[in-house]
């Protein structure tokens, strides 16, 4: 069993690929998905693309974030002079990064019920409406809310220990940095598969 496999698509499911599946070697019978195998039979990788429909989405990963982590990986093994001569790729692509999260969060909100986006927009002018008592809908915007406000405060402090870094010309800052920009975007990956939650099944 090999190639690839392709489930029914439309425009109310969302696609993602799995690359990673293995067959354990020396295992007879039949496979979970009814198709015999001799014994012993060798391990394969698959190519198997999952649909998911509407109202369980995943989140797509964004180019722009991927080779931002990729880079900032990188860089924790770079040294002052290597720092000094990449550091503003280094901060372009943390740019870009947060620019495509800032967009995708955007337009995710954008496919919420207009209740759910006023009640958002009331949180961001009114925090201490946070601790107030809500429907059950209102409290998960407000997990969003909170879910954002974190990714915020962690892409701040990354942003002020790359400043400290360049200032000092500490390459063991530059490396925190690396890593609070890389979890900062993890945080705001989340908050978004939150908001996702939030989109009436119904939208494509």
């Amino acid at each position: 069993m090999s190639g690839y496999t392709a489930a029914k698509t439309g425009a109310n499911y969302d696609e993602v690929e799995i690359e990673a599946i293995s067959l354990p070697a020396g295992v007879g019978g039949t496979s979970g998905a009814g198709c015999a195998f001799s014994t012993p039979w060798a391990c394969r990788r698959l190519r198997i693309t999952v649909t998911f429909p509407e109202g369980r989405r995943v989140m797509r990963k964004l180019t722009e974030v991927e080779e931002a982590k990729a880079l900032m990986t990188e860089a924790t093994e770079w040294s002052v002079m290597k720092w000094l001569k990449e550091k503003k790729r280094v901060r372009k692509t943390a740019d870009r990064a947060n620019d495509a999260l800032d967009q995708l969060s955007k337009e995710t909100k954008l496919l919420w019920p207009d209740e759910l986006r006023a009640a958002y927009g009331e949180l961001a002018k009114n925090a201490s409406r946070q601790n107030q008592r809500d429907a059950e809908p209102l409290k998960a915007v407000k997990q969003v809310k909170r879910a954002d406000d974190e990714a915020f405060r962690a892409r701040m402090d990354a942003e002020s220990t790359f400043d400290e870094a360049e200032s000092q010309l500490s390459t063991s800052m530059a490396r925190e940095g690396c890593r609070k920009a890389i979890y900062s975007w993890e945080l705001h990956e989340n908050a978004i598969r939150m908001a996702e939650r939030l989109i009436p099944s119904q939208q494509g």
